[in-house]
């Protein structure tokens, strides 16, 4: 019956105007209404007036929502929100569009700790469906809800990233250990979703890991730990007294490929190995007086609350900052959400013009296999660590701890975390399209994303007509079929 009401629209539907694609749109979308909202309907037209001093408002705690009309359908590639917030604290907003009003399907979902009058910027790794309503719905915050801006941005391509770097670190890096029997897959199968892999230093061995990743379009994060620290016992670290004198013949030796060295790491949790971070930051001033290569500091879950109370104090040249806490989102160490805790390393790097990476869940302790539970609840959680990549500008990449994954004595392996794996392929692979301004939306009507226009789009169309697609992909079909 939809096919045949679908064919009857055909003479009608070749008659109507087909929507104009924006390849890219350095101004919000001209046009734009105010539509509806849930409270405070005389204020919303506000957040469209180019006037940050008024706002919209609900003139309530959440949940709250304001829904914004376009002038036709059209994809979106990037949003942009300004708060009108006090205090300052952590919020949930939930974007959604939709080609009919209160029919919106998911575009993003926000996560972070904000402040008054913040510009959150939003630019979307993959654009928008034709959408013609776009809905924010606070669902947490500390204060009333009310936005003082929100712009919306056309485009087919993805905007300008500051989310460039999706890597894999953990586990061994040299290719020819073969007790590690998965890691080709962790090279060759998630790593075609990746590029930046960690590479553990090994003197001879690097510069043949360096260039096989690059080979494979991947840039390596060389941890050149062992060059400075050394452990005479688990619980006792020491800065190596040849340390500067190896770092030259080490750097001598590497420095001919450094344009495929991505960063260097260096010593994984100092904060828990070193009283304070002294030596660790002497390393750092040895590494940079020959290079501008990036040093990542990856910090343990334990010192976010010792940066807060002033007990842990990073060296003034760390300018590339992570932290590593695993299975938790809400209420973690030290009674800190994950939102927070990226806060503060991301209020820490703003004022020193530094870069933020987030490590995100990919971690098995044990030889149980996870079950599929387990990895769509990790899933879940990434998809709120790359989500706070993407609206916090000083954060550059995202890296999956995967050391305990690559089996070895009997521990559990890639192979038995086929979601995860699935989903960590695609994500690196959407990160690696958005940073190439050669990619872009498949053709409209391709519903099936096969690359073509044809009959299985159709009978897509005809079987969720009225739910997922609705006329105006029947005119994408119409206008590309056979392309």
């Amino acid at each position: 019956m939809k096919a045949n009401f679908l064919a009857s629209l055909l003479l009608i539907t070749l008659s109507l105007s087909f929507p104009s694609l924006v390849i890219a749109q350095a101004d919000p979308i001209s046009g734009t209404t105010f539509s509806n909202a849930s409270a405070g309907l005389e204020s919303g037209p506000n957040v469209l007036d180019n006037n940050p001093s008024t706002f919209w408002g609900t003139g309530n705690f959440a949940p709250g929502w304001i829904e914004l009309r376009l002038p036709s359908p059209t994809n979106i590639s990037r949003i942009t929100l300004q708060t009108n917030q006090y205090p300052r604290g952590r919020i949930k907003v939930q974007i959604t569009g939709g080609i009919n009003s209160g029919l919106e399907t998911a575009i993003f979902d926000l996560d972070r700790v904000v402040d008054d009058g913040e510009v959150i910027d939003i630019p979307l790794l993959t654009p928008t469906k034709l959408v013609q309503y776009v809905r924010i719905t606070t669902t947490t915050s500390p204060s009333y809800i009310s936005w003082r801006e929100i712009k919306l941005y056309a485009g087919t391509k993805p905007a300008d990233q500051h989310y460039r770097y999706f890597g894999y670190f953990g586990g061994p890096s040299d290719f020819s250990e073969t007790d590690y029997t998965n890691f080709r897959e962790v090279a060759n199968g998630w790593g075609t979703g990746a590029n930046t892999r960690w590479v553990l230093n090994k003197a001879d061995n690097d510069i043949a890991d360096i260039n096989k990743l690059a080979s494979m379009g991947i840039k390596s994060s060389v941890d050149i730990s062992p060059i400075f620290f050394g452990a005479p016992t688990p619980d006792h670290w020491i800065a190596l007294p040849n340390a500067a004198s190896d770092w030259q013949a080490y750097w001598a030796a590497i420095s001919p490929y450094a344009d495929k060295i991505l960063t260097f790491s260096l010593l994984d949790e100092p904060d828990l190995k070193f009283p304070s971070l002294v030596e660790y930051g002497n390393a750092i001033d040895i590494i940079s007086r020959d290079t501008s290569i990036p040093i990542l500091t990856e910090l343990s879950y334990e010192a976010i609350p010792r940066l807060m109370d002033h007990t842990l104090t990073l060296p003034s040249n760390i300018n590339l900052l992570s932290f590593d806490e695993y299975n938790c989102w809400d209420n973690c160490y030290g009674g800190l959400s994950i939102p927070e805790k990226i806060d503060v390393i991301s209020q820490i790097m703003r004022e020193r013009n530094g870069k933020i990476w987030l490590t995100v869940d990919g971690l098995k302790f044990g030889t149980t296999p996870p079950t599929a539970s387990e990895q769509n609840s990790w899933i879940d959680r990434d998809k709120k660590f790359i989500n706070a990549c993407i609206s916090i500008p000083e954060c550059e990449g995202t890296k999956i701890f995967i050391w305990n994954t690559i089996p070895s004595a009997g521990l559990v392996g890639v192979q038995d975390m086929p979601l995860l794996a699935a989903y960590f392929r695609s994500i690196g692979t959407i990160v690696k399209n958005a940073n190439d301004t050669t990619v872009s939306l498949p053709t409209p009507g391709d519903l099936n994303s096969d690359g073509h226009v044809d009959i299985f789009d159709y009978n897509l169309l005809v079987s969720k007509f009225g739910n997922s697609y609705t006329i105006f992909d029947y005119n994408n079909i119409v206008a590309n079929y056979g392309k």
